[in-house]
């Protein structure tokens, strides 16, 4: 009898195996013929490489060292071995189980998730970093991991949301970059699109940041006048991955419709030293000297390389490391920048400027604890700098420290009376410490010296409206529009302030301005259809909220606010159609898991 149960039990679990096997080359097989044919004619690239960038899998999820797992619990690792074997279902109930028995482990919460969305099922997935955000609500992988399942479900403003949310947490994250460049490029809305792209060339600078190379370049193409940056795009992706076909063909395309510059009748002193490098490539002075000229004639990248190769030919040539900082800085390759300003501390401990920049680069990223070291060190060896203390009232102020914030800006406007941007940063702290009518007062003396500074106006409008003062906040509001009746940010405050007054029909027209000056603004529409809803016209909120629509055709709440202006515009067949597309939407979690085996 013993004998025989054991027999079943063998047998049952031999059969779980072969299931887990069968599922899995399933999913593999429908992965493969599903994927979608790839054009690199020019006109449409089919999101080449992005096999990977809305993939949940190991490459993008489990970004912790295996080995280390193993370390730590051998149970998880025996579950992220059978998951990267492809026995999903396996891996699945191993990391339940885990998790069963740890709710706070977040790396079997990550794996978890990391399987779940493999298999597609969204809704436990979703739970899941949710429940992950409650441990920690400054987890920037949950955030990217949500923005993956939201975006796998259509719900693209939910992914860009949880992305830059991410990204708000790590500024460095260059998957979350790539994912939101993907978004806005299906999207059709290139400069977002470049503007991801492009961070992640600031940050990774190894092979692998090839495809996002590959998909600056196309955004580039399609943009006016960009033509020769899609070029320079297409060519750092070969050099990142010389086997790269799909770079190399769209590169071909491009240099047919350009004709790019000879440079034969190059300047006499730009020759020389052209043919002394030729002669010598270690001669450090030529390479510094053409660099500069290079920068000179707009040859910035030509000009980094220069300064690049006179610093490894010696690397005392601190005004190379720091030439090269600037040019880095100019293209907001923030880490790039620091590396060479650091190289210039290395040989020049005491050089002042590179302190500075160091403070700001640190500050730009977050890291806030060498921030404070450089700026302080700067402001040791320059104690009358008033951007240093500028900077450090920043600092303290993005870590909450207001008052502390307050006495740096205040030496900074003391030492230099004309910096507005202290003065700026001064008012907003006091702001911060409930002291309205002292910011006020720095507002004003600001606006004294400069009527149209419309930093500080739009804070005066909005700061009035948050005092409740609306006679006020409505004077302060009809002087911004008068001097900027087209700025999108003076429009915002304004319809942002007649919104706090009750007054959405005076909102609702600055609002349609702001849609009129920037179409493509998705959040600009959907405000406008928001405030028409309060109006009840709800005819227009109809028309606002589809324009919005077709950018983002599959997002659920847009879909949602468009069904309920249609039942509150009397029109329950509209309503119906809509609330039915929210529904299919929500039913694409269960129909994905009943096509499951």
């Amino acid at each position: 009898m013993i004998h025989r149960k054991n027999d079943i039990l063998f047998t049952l679990m031999m059969l779980t195996v072969i299931l887990s096997i069968g599922a899995f080359l399933r999913y593999k097989v429908i992965s493969e013929v599903n994927r979608p044919p790839i054009r690199v004619d020019g006109n449409y690239e089919n999101m080449t490489a992005s096999q990977k960038s809305l993939k949940d899998a190991d490459d993008y999820i489990d970004e912790r060292d295996e080995e280390a797992v193993s370390k730590v619990d051998p149970v998880l690792s025996e579950a992220v071995r059978l998951k990267k074997e492809g026995y999903l279902d396996a891996a699945v109930s191993m990391l339940e189980r885990v998790h069963r028995y740890d709710p706070a482990n977040e790396e079997a919460m990550i794996r978890l998730v990391s399987a779940y969305i493999a298999l597609e099922q969204f809704p436990k997935a979703e739970k899941m970093l949710l429940q992950m955000l409650e441990l920690n609500p400054q987890n920037a992988r949950a955030y990217y991991n949500l923005g993956v399942v939201k975006s796998r479900q259509g719900e693209s403003a939910d992914a860009v949301i949880a992305y830059t949310k991410a990204l708000a947490l790590n500024p460095v994250y260059t998957r979350a970059y790539y994912n939101l460049g993907l978004i806005h490029l299906k999207m059709g809305l290139w400069e977002k699109a470049e503007e991801h792209f492009r961070a992640i060339t600031r940050y990774d600078h190894s092979a692998g940041s090839a495809k996002a190379h590959f998909q600056l370049g196309y955004v580039l193409s399609k943009q006016p006048g960009k033509i020769p940056g899609a070029i320079a795009a297409y060519r750092q992706a070969i050099v990142l991955k010389p086997d790269y076909v799909k770079a190399r063909n769209n590169l071909a395309i491009q240099l047919e419709k350009i004709q790019l510059e000879k440079t034969d009748d190059a300047d006499g002193a730009m020759a020389e030293l052209e043919k002394s490098i030729q002669l010598d490539p270690s001669a450090a002075g030529s390479l510094y000297n053409l660099g500069r000229l290079y920068s000179d004639a707009g040859r910035l990248q030509e000009a980094a390389n220069c300064y690049r190769s006179a610093a490894q030919a010696d690397s005392s040539l601190t005004k190379a490391f720091f030439n090269l900082g600037v040019l880095e800085e100019k293209w907001e390759h923030r880490l790039n920048a620091i590396d060479a300003y650091e190289s210039v501390l290395e040989a020049e401990p005491d050089h002042f400027l590179a302190m500075i920049r160091l403070g700001l680069l640190y500050q730009q990223i977050n890291d806030l604890k060498k921030a404070e070291k450089y700026l302080k060190f700067a402001l040791s060896i320059d104690p009358k700098y008033a951007s240093a203390w500028d900077s450090l009232g920043i600092l303290y102020a993005s870590q909450g420290s207001y008052k502390k914030a307050l006495k740096h800006y205040e030496e900074a406007v003391r030492l230099d009376p004309e910096n507005v941007s202290a003065e700026l940063n001064k008012a907003v702290a006091l702001e911060n410490l409930n002291q309205n009518k002292a910011a006020s007062k720095v507002y004003y003396s600001i606006l004294n010296r400069d009527a149209r500074n419309i930093k500080a106006r739009c804070r005066l409008v909005r700061l009035y409206a948050r005092m409740g003062d609306f006679k006020k906040t409505k004077a302060q509001a009809i002087k911004l529009e008068k001097l900027f009746p087209r700025n999108r940010q003076a429009l915002a405050a304004i319809s942002a302030a007649y919104l706090s007054m009750d007054l959405p029909a005076e909102a609702v027209i600055r609002q349609k301005k702001i849609v009129e000056l920037l179409p493509d603004d998705i959040s600009a529409r959907v405000t406008l259809g928001e405030i028409y809803d309060q109006l009840r016209r709800y005819t227009e909120a109809i028309d606002s909220y589809l324009a919005a629509s077709k950018q983002i055709p599959d997002d659920v709440a847009l879909l949602r606010a468009i069904a309920k202006a249609y039942e509150n515009n009397a029109d329950p067949n509209q309503a119906q159609v809509y609330f039915e597309r929210v529904a299919e939407q929500e039913a694409v979690k269960s129909q994905s898991q009943s096509e499951k085996p």
